[in-house]
């Protein structure tokens, strides 16, 4: 046999100027509830406990993962390689100096053919949070790198850049280096 919703007469009071109105409640028996809901409305109820189970659904989940959020910032590199550097332990590349925007200052090196199986350059940026490490590929008249890890911060970071090298008149090289860098700061 289905349920059906029972009303019936009820007082209620409420106040307003003064003044007391009579007026109408219900009480209801729901199938999947099998007894009468009392002193608020169904949906309300409903609402209540679904707002609960996010509320709890949601701080589980915040507690079981860990607070990371990869960042994509846009990296310009400027560096001077000088070719005569006495502080340099590289023996096969150079070492040199500059800024990453917007990272900060930063030290590099530069060392020919030291990665995959000796076919491209292997890139090292120093800065306060750690250092980026780099696959670099030199062409004819420019310079392609992808980012395949780093230390401290920078640590599983990716991306890529390109960019050029220029010779001044002291015998200094100005590597300029523009891309994309993704890490977890």
């Amino acid at each position: 046999m289905p349920h059906r919703a029972r009303t019936r007469h009820m007082v209620t009071t409420t106040r307003s100027g003064g003044r007391r109105y009579r007026g109408l409640a219900s009480t209801v028996t729901w199938p999947e509830l099998g007894h009468p809901v009392r002193g608020g409305s169904y949906e309300m109820r409903r609402l209540a406990l679904f707002a609960l189970f996010c509320g709890v659904l949601g701080g589980s989940v915040a507690l079981a993962s860990p607070a990371s959020a990869n960042t994509t910032v846009n990296v310009k590199m400027t560096f001077a390689e000088p070719a005569v550097n006495p502080d340099c332990a590289v023996t096969n590349g150079f070492c040199g100096q500059g800024v990453v925007h917007p990272l900060g200052s930063a030290t590099e090196t530069i060392e020919f053919g030291a990665a995959c199986g000796g076919t491209c350059d292997l890139r090292t940026i120093n800065l306060a949070g750690g250092s980026i490490i780099a696959d670099e590929y030199e062409f004819p008249t420019s310079l392609s790198g992808v980012i395949i890890g780093g230390t401290g911060m920078f640590a599983g970071a990716t991306g890529t850049y390109s960019g050029t090298v220029r010779i001044a008149h002291d015998r200094v090289s100005i590597v300029t280096l523009t891309g994309t860098l993704t890490y977890d700061p």
